[in-house]
C-alpha cells in the first residue's frame, strides 16, 4: 500500500490536526469520568429507596434495629456518592490539565510565527481561551452534561411504582428541555458579540498604554478615557442582556422543576386515593421526580461555562487553521550563505497589494549587499522575506539553493542573524537577551558583544551582563538597546546577517563600531544584507540595491552606486525599464560586485527618479545625507 502523505517525512501537518487531536484525548477522560456520573445518579436514588423503605418497614414495625440499619447502610451509600463525585471532579480536572499541557506549546509557536509576520490582536487572547478551554473540563457545565447522560436512570425508576407517572414526568421534562434548548438562540450571538467586544477592548486598551508618555504629555488621556468608556458601556450592555435572559431561563426553569414535583406528587396521591400505590411510593416518586428535574436545571446554570469554552474552542480552531502547516523537515547541512531572490512577490500578512514586484538577484557566499530606496519601495519588506519572516505568495527565497520554507524553523534560527527596527529586546539580563533567551554560554556571549564593541560599555552596567533589562528592568538608552540586539543577532556564528536600519539609533561612535563590525563580517565571510538610509555606511559594503516601487531599479559596486547619486544622475531604469547592472571599474579597479541582478523580461520605459541628496563621505565617519526619507512611523519604507 502507498504510504500516505501524512506518514511521509517532511509531508506538512494541518495544525488544526493537533487542535483535534488533543481535544479527542481529552474527550477521552470525559467519557471515562461519564462512567463514575453512572454510578453517581445511582446513588442519588438512595435518598428515596430510604425514603420508601421508611414508609414500609420501620413505620409500620416501629424497629429500631431496621432504622439503625438503614440510616448506616444510606450514610454509607452517600459517602461512597461523595467520594465517586470527587473522582469525576479530579478526572476532569486532570483531563483540562493535561489538555492545557497539550495545547500551550503549538499555541505558543504559532503566536511567534503570527507575531513575527506583523500584528495580529485577535491572537492575544489565544492563550487566555486555552486556560478557558482547560477550566470548563471541570466546569458546572461539563457536569451537567455528564448527569444528563444518564438522565433517563431516573425516568426508568418512576414505571417501577406506577407506569401513569412517567407519563407526568415526562411532559414536565418536555417543557424544561425546550426552555433549556431557547438559551441557544437567545443567548449565543450576543455572548459571541460580547466576546468580540471585550477582546477589542483589550487589544487598544494594550495598544494606548504603550503610547502612555505622548497620552500623557499631549492631554490626550481624556478623550481615549471616553473612547474606553464607550466601548465598556456597550460591553456591559451586551453581559446585561445575556444575564437577564440567562436569569429569566433559569427562573422558568426553576419554576418548572418545582410545578412538575408538585405534579408527580399530586398524581401520586391521586393514585393512593384509587389505591394503587402506597404512602412510600407517594413520597419516592416526588423525590425521584425532584432529582430527574435537577439534571435538566442544571445544563440552564451551566450555560454560562458552556459559551465560553465554545467561544474559545472556536476561537483557537480558526487560529490553528490559518496558521501553516507543521513540516517534519530533514535536518539540513549548515549553510554557506548563498541567498536567491527568485521572482519574489511579497505582500503584508492579509494584504492583497504586493510591496515587492517579481524580485529578483542573487548573493554569493561572504557577499554584502545594502539595500537603499525612497520610504515605501519595500526595504524592510525584503528583509523580513530574506529571513522568512514574510514568505513570498509568488517565487523563491532560496538560502544555500534550499527554499526559506523547506527549513525547520529553530535550524534556520541559528543560522540567521536579524536585527528589526524595532529594539525588541526580552525582559532578562543583559547576558540572556544576547543569548537569544536560551543558555547563557559566557565566551559565546562576550565574544559576541566584543564583535560588536559593546564588552566595555556593558561592563559599566550596575550588573555588569548580568543588568535586568526590558519592561521590568534597567531602562537603556535606544542607542545601547540597539547594539545589544546587534550583538544578539551575531550570537552563534550565523551565516546570514540581516539588518534593517541597525544605525537607526546610534550615535556617531555607535556608527563607528557598526563600520568596524560590518568589515569584519565581510572578512569573515559572512553573507551581510542591511537596509540603510546613509550613504557612509554603505561604503562597508561590496554591492548596492536601488528599490523604488518594490522593484529592483539597479544595482552593482557600492563606489559606482554614491558616483551615480552624487552626480545626481538618473540610476538606471524606472518601474518600467529593466534594472540596470552599474558595471565595475576596469580591470586593475576595485574590482566587480559579488551580487548580482537578474533582471526581469520587458518592462515600460523608464522613470527617471528625483535626485537624492548628496551623500556623506566615505570611511567610517557619520554620513551627511540620507537616500530617501524614513516614514514618519519608523517603518523604514517597506
Amino acid at each position: 500500500m502507498a504510504e500516505s502523505a501524512a506518514a511521509r517525512p517532511g509531508a506538512p501537518r494541518s495544525r488544526a490536526d493537533e487542535l483535534k487531536a488533543a481535544l479527542r484525548r481529552a474527550n477521552g477522560q470525559v467519557l471515562a469520568a461519564g462512567a463514575f456520573s453512572l454510578f453517581v445518579t445511582l446513588l442519588v436514588l438512595v435518598l428515596p429507596v430510604f425514603a420508601f423503605q421508611l414508609f414500609e418497614r420501620v413505620l409500620p414495625s416501629r424497629s429500631e434495629q431496621t432504622l439503625v440499619m438503614l440510616m448506616i447502610l444510606a450514610a454509607g451509600a452517600l459517602a461512597g456518592m461523595a467520594i465517586l463525585d470527587m473522582l469525576r471532579r479530579l478526572l476532569l480536572l486532570r483531563a483540562g490539565s493535561a489538555l492545557r499541557h497539550r495545547l500551550t506549546g503549538p499555541v505558543l509557536d504559532i503566536l511567534v510565527q503570527v507575531a513575527g509576520a506583523g500584528p495580529r490582536p485577535e491572537t492575544r487572547q489565544a492563550l487566555g481561551d486555552v486556560d478557558v478551554l482547560c477550566r470548563s473540563m471541570g466546569g458546572r457545565g461539563q457536569i451537567a452534561t455528564l448527569d444528563l447522560v444518564w438522565f433517563p436512570v431516573f425516568l426508568i425508576a418512576l414505571p417501577l411504582i406506577d407506569a401513569r407517572l412517567l407519563l407526568v414526568a415526562g411532559l414536565v421534562s418536555a417543557l424544561m428541555a425546550v426552555t433549556v434548548l431557547m438559551a441557544r438562540p437567545l443567548t449565543l450571538r450576543r455572548a459571541r458579540e460580547a466576546q468580540r467586544r471585550d477582546l477589542a477592548m483589550r487589544s487598544q486598551l494594550e495598544e494606548r498604554l504603550r503610547h502612555a508618555p505622548s497620552v500623557a504629555v499631549m492631554g490626550m488621556a481624556p478623550m481615549i478615557a471616553r473612547r474606553w468608556r464607550r466601548a465598556a458601556d456597550a460591553r456591559q450592555r451586551d453581559d446585561a442582556r445575556i444575564a437577564v435572559r440567562l436569569t429569566a431561563l433559569a427562573m422558568g426553569t426553576a419554576l418548572l422543576r418545582h410545578l412538575g414535583v408538585v405534579a408527580v406528587l399530586g398524581a401520586a396521591a391521586w393514585l393512593y386515593t384509587l389505591g394503587d400505590v402506597t404512602e412510600a411510593d407517594v413520597i419516592a416518586a416526588g423525590l425521584v421526580a425532584d432529582r430527574a428535574f435537577a439534571v435538566l436545571e442544571g445544563l440552564i446554570w451551566g450555560w454560562g461555562d458552556v459559551m465560553a469554552a465554545r467561544g474559545a474552542r472556536d476561537r483557537l480552531m480558526a487560529l490553528f487553521e490559518a496558521s501553516p502547516p507543521a513540516r517534519d523537515s530533514m535536518p539540513l547541512p549548515v549553510p554557506a550563505g548563498a541567498l536567491a531572490v527568485q521572482q519574489a512577490v511579497v505582500a503584508p500578512p492579509g494584504g492583497r497589494v504586493p510591496v515587492l514586484k517579481g524580485l529578483s538577484f542573487d548573493l554569493p557566499p561572504g557577499g554584502s549587499l545594502g539595500v537603499i530606496g525612497p520610504s515605501g519601495a519595500g526595504k524592510s519588506t525584503l528583509a523580513r522575506a530574506l529571513v522568512g519572516l514574510w514568505p513570498p505568495a509568488q517565487g523563491k527565497v532560496r538560502l544555500d539553493g534550499n527554499d526559506l520554507r523547506n527549513w525547520n524553523t529553530d535550524q534556520l534560527g541559528r543560522h540567521v542573524g536579524y536585527v528589526s527596527q524595532d529594539i525588541d529586546l526580552m525582559d532578562g539580563t543583559v547576558a540572556e537577551n544576547i543569548a537569544r533567551m536560551g543558555v547563557v554560554e559566557a565566551a559565546d556571549v562576550i565574544q559576541a558583544a566584543r564583535r560588536v564593541g559593546l564588552h566595555e560599555t556593558l561592563l559599566r552596567l550596575p550588573n555588569g551582563y548580568d543588568t535586568p533589562i526590558g519592561e521590568n528592568g534597567h531602562v537603556l538608552p535606544a542607542g545601547l538597546r540597539q547594539r545589544v540586539a546587534l550583538a544578539r543577532a551575531l550570537y552563534g556564528d550565523p551565516r546570514l546577517i540581516v539588518l534593517d536600519e541597525p544605525n537607526a539609533f546610534l550615535d556617531s561612535e555607535g556608527e563607528q563600531a557598526l563600520l568596524q563590525t560590518l568589515a569584519a563580517l565581510r572578512n569573515e565571510g559572512r553573507t551581510v544584507v542591511m537596509v540603510t538610509q546613509k550613504p557612509a555606511l554603505l561604503t562597508a559594503l561590496e554591492t548596492v540595491l536601488v528599490l523604488r516601487d518594490g522593484q529592483v531599479e539597479m544595482m552593482g559596486p557600492c563606489k559606482d552606486i554614491l558616483a551615480k547619486f552624487a552626480r545626481g544622475g538618473a540610476p538606471g531604469a524606472g518601474q518600467g525599464g529593466s534594472p540596470k547592472q552599474v558595471q565595475g571599474p576596469a580591470p586593475g579597479g576595485a574590482g566587480s560586485p559579488k551580487g548580482s541582478a537578474a533582471p526581469p523580461p520587458g518592462r515600460p520605459p523608464p522613470k527617471a527618479p528625483p535626485s537624492p541628496p548628496s551623500s556623506g563621505s566615505s570611511g567610517g565617519g557619520s554620513s551627511s545625507g540620507r537616500l530617501g526619507r524614513r516614514p514618519p512611523d519608523g517603518s523604514g519604507g517597506g
